[in-house]
């Protein structure tokens, strides 16, 4: 999607570098889907600093027009034009709750997805303070012999 690929990237990247990496984008979903993030290397010439920060703020494991609120990370909706850090705490404190609204500044930029991929962060803290963070991107498939699939594991 042009329009949510430029605007998570706009933070991160200048306006030019963003609309790039957004055709980019859009031209190779024609073709192939991404497996990974680090996919976008190959099409726009991004530091492994830019790389790390859009991780954070975009996926690739679903077919959506746009950003779903309901699981976009906090890094994609302080991305969308309007949106202020409180309207973003405030919605992130309640988005689990039955009926919550998204914000309404971003109404354009939010669509529903039919969610299949799933990210999921685990962090453990050890005796001596040693932390460990473990994130794992997984598609639920209509298979009942395997039902689900590995896509990222970091």
């Amino acid at each position: 999607n042009v329009t949510g690929v430029q605007t998570c990237a706009l933070p991160i990247l200048d306006q030019a570098m963003a609309r790039g990496l957004a055709d980019a984008v859009a031209e190779r979903r024609g073709r192939a889907r991404f497996a990974h993030v680090a996919e976008l290397f190959a099409l726009a010439p991004l530091d492994s600093g830019q790389v790390a920060r859009l991780a954070e703020a975009v996926t690739v494991h679903g077919n959506t027009a746009g950003i779903d609120p309901r699981w976009a990370p906090r890094a994609a909706l302080a991305s969308v034009p309007g949106l202020d850090e409180r309207e973003i705490d405030t919605y992130l404190a309640g988005r689990l709750r039955l009926g919550a609204s998204p914000p309404a500044a971003g109404r354009a930029f939010f669509v529903d997805s039919p969610a299949s991929a799933y990210r999921i962060e685990i962090e453990a803290e050890l005796p001596g303070r040693a932390r460990y963070r473990l994130t794992v991107v997984a598609r639920l498939t209509q298979e009942t012999q395997r039902p689900y699939t590995i896509l990222a594991w970091r």
